[in-house]
C-alpha cells in the first residue's frame, strides 16, 4: 500500500475513532488492517512482545470500547455518585453508561459492586499463602488493599473466577515469568 492511501486510510481511522463515542460497540468496529496501517505492521507480526506507539486518544477509544463489556449496575452507579445522579435527573447527563464508557472508567468510578471490590478476599487469602500469613499478623490490611497495592504488580490474579480473555488481558499488562 503506497503512503498516500496509508496516510488517508489513518486519517479516516482517526475521524472514525472520533465518533466512537456516539456509537454502541456493537454496531461498528474497525477492520484489522485499520489497525494494521496505523502502527505500520502486517498481519504475520501482529502480536507478541514487539511495542508500537499510539496516541492516548486512541488507546483511550480502545479502553472505553473494552469498558462498556464491564458489568454495570445503573442503580449502584446514580447512588454511588450523588454528582452523576443530580446531572442525570438535571438531562445534563443523558445515558449514565455512556458516561461510565467515556468519563467514569477514567475517573476511577466504579460501574458496580463487583467491580468496586474486585477481589475475592477469602479466594485470594487461601490462594496466597504468604499474604494470609501477612494479614494474619496484621502487616497486611486485606486481600484487596494488598492485591492493590502490590498484587497486580506481581502478576497475582484478583479472583479465581475470571475468564481466559481478563487472564490474557492481565498477563498482557503485567507480564509474568512462570
Amino acid at each position: 500500500m503506497n503512503k498516500l492511501v496509508k496516510e488517508q486510510r489513518r486519517s479516516t481511522f482517526q475521524s472514525v475513532g472520533a465518533a466512537l463515542d456516539d456509537l454502541p460497540s456493537h454496531q461498528f468496529f474497525p477492520v484489522l488492517e485499520d489497525f494494521l496501517d496505523y502502527v505500520d505492521t502486517p498481519a504475520d507480526k501482529f502480536g507478541g512482545p514487539r511495542k508500537v506507539l499510539v496516541s492516548l486518544d486512541l488507546l483511550r477509544r480502545l479502553i472505553g470500547l473494552a469498558v462498556g463489556e464491564i458489568a454495570y449496575d445503573e442503580r449502584y452507579y446514580r447512588e454511588r455518585y450523588p454528582d452523576l445522579k443530580r446531572a442525570a435527573e438535571s438531562g445534563e447527563i443523558a445515558d449514565l453508561k455512556m458516561h461510565f464508557v467515556s468519563n467514569g472508567f477514567f475517573e476511577r468510578r466504579q460501574a458496580s459492586s463487583r467491580q468496586a471490590a474486585p477481589v475475592d478476599e477469602e479466594w485470594y487469602l487461601s490462594t496466597y499463602p504468604d499474604v494470609a500469613k501477612g494479614f494474619a499478623e496484621g502487616r497486611v490490611a486485606s486481600a484487596t488493599d494488598h492485591y492493590l497495592a502490590t498484587g497486580r504488580r506481581e502478576g497475582r490474579l484478583p479472583a479465581g473466577d475470571l475468564s481466559e480473555a481478563m487472564l490474557a488481558l492481565i498477563n498482557a499488562l503485567h507480564p509474568v515469568d512462570l
